[in-house]
């Protein structure tokens, strides 16, 4: 069979500009941001020795020490809050935090907690938990979902009737439901592993595979779960989430080298990141999200340092397309024996690295180019038919496109 390469995106990363300021106190291990977490609208700062919460009378910040890492919190009756905590021991749980005697209540016994996930059409809570999966009608009462029975949870999102989550452990997967969570299925065969679900306005889903595989980086789907699709590869990625004009940011989390990569916008339209790292005393990046009750735009980061905020990135989105940064084209599109790989480097760029991969992210070619632009002939004749991916990569831009062989 002869190769054929389809071109459909292109990946372009460099730095862009923001100001951070923190949220909060800087020196803890922040695992999530919450907002109106109680009748008196307080923010909450999950981190890993406790909850720290925000005041707007007074402005101030109380932190309140736990025994266990908080990972997540949600609103329960007003006075109390829902928080889980643990990191495997045989206190793990689902807790109700009460402000007024500073005490954490026990309402269920969890191994290792993932997540709070609140769905507001059927107004059930939902935890994900190691070897379990389980749901409340008022965040007291938690009934297991038996088919997630030793299967452990570590991510959901919904959206209108369709509900996904990932199962993640010794075995990995995606179950989706289309009905509210009344029944499950699980996605075909090759659906990615997936640490971090996140629905934008319009249902498309997006997954983060984490760790350092030939798969690993950002994933999508845009049938509710059940077929999935890259989006652009990246090792170490820990996020993925949305500001309040649905704009998309991913994160990176700790690299053995220390070398992080910190927070960036992903914009699909090019396939371009717009990396915002300046300023951001952290970037081993735990999650990031906003506030859908501020009128004022901002963009929140929770990072091993603490949380960070920032409202002067929009004109980041705004000016999408600065400009040419770099070009990769190939021609003919599609393949059926030879291709010309056409580049020209960013300014100032005379050095960079084509690669061609396969579908997984596995390198199967690789050659330096050492001048700002050129030509190169591609023999495709020895390639099975299927989809591969051009990247032209430098120190601080990397560009890909998919192509189809025949």
């Amino acid at each position: 069979m002869k190769t054929r390469l389809l071109i459909l995106g292109i990946l372009i990363s460099f730095q862009a500009s923001a100001t951070w300021l923190p949220l909060g106190p800087e020196g803890v291990v922040a695992n999530n941001v919450c907002f109106v977490i109680d009748n008196m609208n307080h923010w909450v700062i999950c981190h890993d020795e406790g909850i720290c919460i925000y005041d707007h009378v007074t402005q101030t910040w109380t932190d309140h020490p736990s025994d266990l890492p908080i990972r997540d919190a949600y609103y329960l009756d007003g006075d109390k809050i829902l928080v889980i905590m643990g990191n495997g021991s045989y206190s793990d749980g689902i807790y109700a935090f009460n402000p007024a005697s500073n005490q954490y209540e026990l309402i269920k016994y969890l191994e290792s907690p993932q997540f709070i996930h609140f769905n507001d059409t059927n107004q059930k809570y939902y935890v994900g938990y190691h070897l379990g999966f389980v749901t409340s009608p008022d965040g007291f009462i938690w009934t297991t979902i038996e088919i997630f029975n030793n299967k452990s949870i570590v991510t959901m999102d919904t959206y209108q009737n369709h509900f996904v989550v990932s199962e993640m452990d010794n075995q990995y997967g995606i179950w989706y439901s289309d009905d509210y969570g009344s029944t499950w299925v699980k996605s075909l065969t090759g659906s990615p592993m997936i640490s971090c679900l996140v629905f934008d306005n319009d249902g498309k889903l997006y997954g983060i595979y984490p760790d350092e595989s030939w798969s690993s980086g950002l994933w999508s789907s845009t049938d509710y779960g059940q077929i999935w699709e890259v989006e652009f590869w990246s090792i170490n990625m820990s996020c993925v989430g949305f500001d309040a004009m649905a704009s998309i940011f991913v994160g990176w989390g700790y690299n053995p080298t220390g070398t992080e990569e910190g927070i960036a916008l992903y914009i699909p339209e090019d396939d371009s990141l717009r990396f915002l790292n300046e300023g951001l005393p952290n970037l081993i990046v735990n999650k990031i999200t906003h506030n859908p009750w501020m009128t004022a735009i901002a963009l929140f980061c929770c990072t091993e340092n603490g949380v960070y905020v920032t409202y002067d990135y929009v004109g980041v989105i705004e000016n999408k397309y600065p400009g040419e940064i770099c070009r990769l084209n190939i021609l003919p599109n599609p393949v059926i024996k030879t291709a010309s790989v056409n580049y020209l480097l960013p300014e100032h760029t005379n050095h960079a690295t084509l690669l061609i991969c396969q579908q997984d992210g596995k390198t199967i070619w690789e050659n330096l180019v050492d001048h700002p632009e050129g030509s190169l002939k591609l023999d495709c004749s020895d390639l099975p038919s299927g989809i591969y991916y051009v990247i032209l990569r430098g120190r601080n831009f990397s560009t890909c496109k998919k192509m189809l062989v025949r």
